[in-house]
Parts: structure tokens; C-alpha cells; sequence
């Protein structure tokens, strides 16, 4: 198997991806720290409320159909374009709704509340421009993820550079929401480079209206998954916001990235393989129930880890970096 050519390419293609991820979750913890300490609990809590609200609405951006393009992209090759095209208009539509929906609810929840307001409005543009990581799944398609690790390197870079400086310089609060949406920028122009470098052209893209509605029609389950699945880690925070206050916020969304940390590895794992899982299933079934049942077995191995490992620690690590 260390000698198969194919198992040095995902090999390869995984290193990339845990490289970028191991990057962002070290200069995320450390970012965090110091903007909890910088901001306070309250304020804080109230960033973190903002992010996790429009986060509710993150499902009718993209449609369910991040690992549907993936999906699609390798199975049917010769239609990238088409794919593409036509999941770049839906996730265009998708933001639409997703600004009109997080920007209402959040009027009638907290109508006097036009701070939070505007942060909702700030950080639901960010949608508009992520519609661009449909080019990431073209990289992992062609096992290119290098290319989309460097690009959210770069951006996580940048934007950590940028958030260092503000902190020093006392920034308030809706700078840090504004740089949100730079971040989101940053990263689709990166992206758009590198695709272009990769010789391809975004005006190719074609629209196809039987291709978005073929999209739409496998992508329901996976939108009301998604849907369950952003209530069930993004609805506690809302909660508390309303009943108990953004200070408790703060603590709470402190307590849950810590927590949270080490999920990038399964993910990563899930991802860099898929296009192998899909290659056996063609192939083999008995050969793709088997390799299903080893995946399961090692995230199930590795959950159990993180658990002990985030239990024992926990008291130690919160007490040395977020003090009192």
C-alpha cells in the first residue's frame, strides 16, 4: 500500500489539508484568547452572537451542495463547467435569501437593537463572496488540495495579522465584524487566482437549467441535514443570548471552540478520501462497505481520544490562557 502511487497522492493530498488545518486551529486559539481577553465577555459574547445567528441561516447559502459538487465533479468530469456554472448561480441565489432572512428575523428578535443589526448585515455579505469555494471542491476533485489549503492560509494570515493589529491599536467592536467580511474577500480573490493560474476561466462557466434543477433535486436530504445539524451547534448560543445575555455568550462560545478544536482531523480524513470511497463503489461494493466500516472505526477511535484528551486538560488550559 506505502508503495501504490494512488496512496501517495491522497497521502499527499491529506498532508496539505491537515497542514493548513493544524495552521488555522493554533492561530485560531490564539486569536481567540486574545480577542476574549481584549473584548470581554460581553462584547465577546455579542460577536460571537452575530457569527453563530447568521450561521442558523448558512443552509439556504449553499444549498446542501458542497459535497454534492464534490460528488458530481467526479463522477461526471467532462461537465465541470456546467456543474460549476450552475452551482455558482444557486449559491448566488441562496445568499440572497440568506441576507433577506438573517436581516428580518433579526429585526423582529432584537428590533431596537441596531447594533446587532448591522453586524448581522456586515457578516451576511460574507456569503456573497464564499459562493467562490466551489472552486475548492475542484481542487479536491482532481486531489489538488494544496491549492485550497494555501489559499485559507494566506487569508487566515492575513486576517490574524489584521486582527493582532487591531487589538493593539483598541479597536471597537465592528471593526473585528468588518474584518469578517474582508476575510471572505481576501480568500475568493486568492482562490480566483489560483484557479486562473491552473489555467481555467471562471467566463467559461456555463448555466445549465436542467443541471441546477438535477443539483437541487439531489440536494434536499443534504439541506435538511445541514439545517438540523447548524440548529443543533448553532441554536444554544442563540439561545443563551436571549434568555441569559451576550455575556454568557462569551464564556459559552470561549468554552465550545476549545472543545471543538480537534474536529478538523475526522473532517479531513472524510474529505482527502472520498474520491477513493467513490472509486471502491464503483469498483467493488463489498470493497467500499469494507473501507466505509475501517473509516467509521477510526473516527469512532479518534472521537473517543479527543474526549479523554479535551477532558483531562480542559481545567489546566482555560486556567493558563483566559485566567479568571
Amino acid at each position: 500500500m506505502a508503495n501504490s502511487s494512488g496512496f501517495k497522492k491522497y497521502l499527499s493530498n491529506t498532508s496539505w489539508l491537515f497542514a493548513e488545518k493544524i495552521f488555522r486551529i493554533f492561530t485560531n486559539l490564539f486569536i481567540t484568547i486574545w480577542l476574549a481577553r481584549y473584548l470581554g465577555p460581553e462584547q465577546f459574547g455579542t460577536f460571537n452572537y452575530a457569527i453563530s445567528f447568521v450561521a442558523l441561516f448558512s443552509v439556504l447559502s449553499t444549498l446542501g451542495l458542497d459535497n454534492l459538487i464534490n460528488k458530481e465533479l467526479l463522477a461526471h468530469p467532462s461537465e465541470s463547467k456546467s456543474i460549476l456554472g450552475s452551482s455558482f448561480v444557486l449559491r448566488i441565489i441562496g445568499a440572497i435569501l440568506l441576507c433577506l432572512l438573517s436581516i428580518s428575523t433579526i429585526s423582529i428578535l432584537r428590533p431596537e437593537d441596531t447594533m446587532m443589526l448591522t453586524f448581522v448585515v456586515i457578516i451576511s455579505l460574507t456569503f456573497f463572496f464564499n459562493v467562490f469555494d466551489i472552486i475548492k471542491y475542484w481542487f479536491q476533485s482532481h486531489v489538488q488540495a494544496k491549492y485550497s489549503a494555501i489559499a485559507d492560509g494566506i487569508a487566515l494570515f492575513i486576517g490574524a495579522i489584521a486582527k493582532i493589529i487591531l487589538i493593539l491599536n483598541e479597536a471597537p467592536l465592528v471593526s473585528f465584524v468588518w474584518l469578517v467580511l474582508i476575510e471572505a474577500i481576501i480568500l475568493s480573490i486568492i482562490l480566483l487566482i489560483i484557479y486562473k493560474r491552473k489555467s481555467n476561466q471562471i467566463s467559461k462557466w456555463t448555466f445549465s437549467k436542467d443541471k441546477a434543477k438535477y443539483l437541487l433535486q439531489e440536494a434536499w436530504p443534504l439541506i435538511l441535514a445541514g439545517t438540523l445539524y447548524v440548529l443543533y451547534t448553532r441554536v444554544d448560543q442563540i439561545m443563551l443570548g436571549e434568555i441569559v445575555g451576550d455575556s454568557s455568550v462569551g464564556i459559552y462560545s470561549a468554552a465550545v471552540r476549545i472543545s471543538e478544536s480537534w474536529i478538523f482531523i475526522p473532517t479531513i480524513i472524510a474529505t482527502s478520501f472520498f474520491p477513493a470511497m467513490l472509486n471502491a463503489r464503483k469498483i467493488d461494493y463489498s470493497l467500499y462497505i469494507q473501507r466505509t466500516k475501517h473509516l467509521l472505526n477510526i473516527m469512532a477511535f479518534l472521537g473517543l481520544c479527543a474526549g479523554i484528551g479535551v477532558w483531562l486538560l480542559a481545567k489546566p488550559f482555560i486556567s493558563l490562557t483566559f485566567g479568571s
